[in-house]
């Protein structure tokens, strides 16, 4: 299976780093997905579209239940965020362009990612969230509130709180695989198109919101450790496997505002591409 991964015919280019990198733009999930569409439907760019179109409608759903679930915005204002963000002339140029399926690629994994972390604070933080929440007797959030309790005691043995192990342990498992999930989503966005790898520092002041709400200092901290931890890590294997973030052969052609020799016209330059 390995020898078909690394010699098969979906393995160049991007699953072995080249001798010389022409650009330093890493996308294998995006890549694997062009090359599924060319496998199966061959050079018919209508597949290519549908393509887009069907990951470019499923981020905008995505953005609404986001809006709805987590930022607990109105569900008719949640309705208009997600057609604003579908019908916008900037997000809908991903589905003129063939090239730009990594745009919504990446926003679906990063929206799939924070929903995996409001769930994992759901089961391990008691105050920053569940506490805000109306708990109806016998009901969903009172089992939440009751499981992310647990979970603290367990965690920091709160020995004057009586704890149903089998529920702590329960929800620690549960917070623990969260975590796991949406950190492995958020490297994903990233190998989509590089600026998924900013969610980590999303998910960071994240913890700075649910701290200043209320939450639990341990658990804030221990989560953002977590979290600075592995994407260091993943950062850094990607800046090693590009071998940085020079590029060798780019000539001035290629990369004009590189190449010119006032300051200030690359920085205004700069800001307006940046801007955009």
């Amino acid at each position: 299976m390995m020898d078909y991964v690394t010699d098969g015919p979906h393995s160049n280019s991007f699953l072995r780093p080249p001798q010389v990198w022409t650009h330093k733009s890493f996308r294998p999930i995006t890549v694997y997905s062009f090359r599924f569409d060319y496998q199966n439907f061959g050079f018919d760019s209508h597949a290519f579209h549908r393509h887009n179109i069907i990951l470019h409608g499923l981020s905008g759903l995505l953005l609404g239940y986001v809006a709805h679930s987590i930022l607990k915005v109105s569900p008719f204002f949640s309705a208009y965020m997600s057609h604003i963000f579908l019908t916008h002339p900037v997000h809908t140029e991903s589905l003129l362009y063939i090239v730009g399926r990594a745009d919504p690629q990446c926003t679906m994994f990063v929206f799939l990612a924070v929903i995996a972390y409001d769930k994992m604070i759901r089961l391990s933080d008691p105050v920053s969230w569940v506490q805000s929440q109306t708990v109806t007797k016998g009901g969903k959030k009172e089992s939440e509130k009751a499981a992310a309790g647990s979970f603290e005691a367990l965690l920091f043995g709160n020995s004057g709180q009586k704890i149903d192990q089998s529920l702590a342990r329960k929800s620690l498992i549960s917070a623990g695989c969260y975590m796991v999930l949406s950190l492995a989503l958020v490297t994903i966005s990233g190998l989509c198109k590089e600026i998924g790898f900013t969610v980590f520092g999303l998910l960071v002041m994240l913890e700075g919101y649910f701290l200043y709400a209320g939450g639990n200092r341990a658990i804030c901290g221990l989560r953002t450790a977590v979290v600075s931890a592995i994407g260091f890590f993943v950062i850094v294997w990607r800046w090693n496997y590009t071998q940085g973030t020079k590029i060798a052969r780019m000539d001035p052609y290629s990369n004009p505002i590189a190449a010119h020799d006032n300051g200030w016209e690359q920085a205004i330059s700069y800001w307006y591409i940046h801007g955009r």
